[in-house]
């Protein structure tokens, strides 16, 4: 029997180059689960080489100049561990930035945050908001610069959980028609990974200052909620929502919190579902229920 084909994906972010070799039947599959513009040819040197090879039923990975960093029996399961590697290693090369777990869309120079915990419908809403003309920033982490207050972009695919908009016709058939790949898995539910330049969102903003903070909740039950709040509330979220306070120092990182919150409007948005909480996103923003050419909304 001949051996399998071999295939190579480098991506770069930040500076940070990242290749990952191995049979093509492994490592074709990611190429889709990774933001296209981060892809690049392996022609410049990688900062870290990751060699993936069959261990029985699954996989595992040699890091060079490290041995074996992985192994797993699905290959879900080595996506994952190599996105969170990936995204973790080029995030400590952004450490003089605040980092804090939201998505960001913005429309000119302004930029809309959603902060909140995971699975409370971050990217659902930043799915809805490029469907009608933002651009992208990110969906999983923003970074805040200390002196300017900007926020600098950390451009992945958009990942929406498959859960979020079941009930939703015209998000699903756009999640089957523009999505680049769904990612399916034990333990987890299905998720669509879908390029924001398949989304209106073709240019990624270098920078944006803040417009509006919105703090996501998920609520049991009751009609969606969006109420106007102080900046001590939205400073007490962000400080569940941030990653990197030990490095970047406890009392510098609740300043420059303090006074991103204090440049424009904060929001609670409380709701069952990410639907009920883009409706009552929507009507705040004055927006139209559906795109042209979407179908009707949830």
């Amino acid at each position: 029997m001949s051996a399998e084909p071999l295939a190579s994906l480098q991506v770069r972010l930040y500076g940070f180059r990242l290749r990952v070799t191995g049979p093509a039947p492994a490592v074709e599959p990611l190429r889709p689960l990774f933001f296209s513009r981060s892809q690049e040819p392996p022609a410049a040197p990688p900062d870290a080489l990751m060699e993936v090879a069959r261990a029985g039923p699954g996989y595992e990975v040699r890091q060079a100049g490290k041995g074996k960093v992985f192994e797993g029996e699905e290959w879900s399961d080595l996506f994952w561990w190599l996105d969170e590697w990936f995204f973790e290693t080029v995030l400590s090369y952004a450490d003089a930035c605040l980092h804090i777990h939201a998505a960001a869309v913005a429309r000119g120079d302004r930029a809309i945050l959603l902060i909140g915990d995971s699975h409370s419908g971050k990217s659902t809403l930043a799915l809805h908001l490029l469907l009608r003309g933002y651009q992208f920033m990110t969906d999983e982490t923003v970074l805040v610069e200390p002196a300017s207050l900007e926020l600098r972009p950390f451009p992945r695919n958009l990942v929406v959980r498959e859960d979020t908009v079941r009930g939703d016709p015209a998000l699903e058939r756009l999640c089957r028609e523009r999505t680049q790949c769904l990612l399916q898995g034990s333990g987890y539910a299905p998720r669509w990974f879908m390029d924001p330049a398949f989304l209106g969102s073709p240019e990624i903003p270098a920078t944006a200052s803040v417009d509006r903070i919105v703090c996501l909740q998920r609520q049991e039950s009751g009609p969606p909620l969006l109420e106007e709040v102080g900046a001590r509330a939205a400073v007490e979220d962000m400080l569940r929502q941030q990653s990197n306070l030990r490095w970047y120092g406890a009392a510098a990182g609740v300043g420059t919190m303090i006074r991103l919150a204090e440049l424009g409007r904060n929001y609670r948005l409380s709701a069952v579902h990410p639907g009920e909480a883009w409706e009552a996103l929507r009507e705040h923003l004055g927006l139209e229920r559906c795109p042209a050419g979407e179908g009707s909304g949830r």
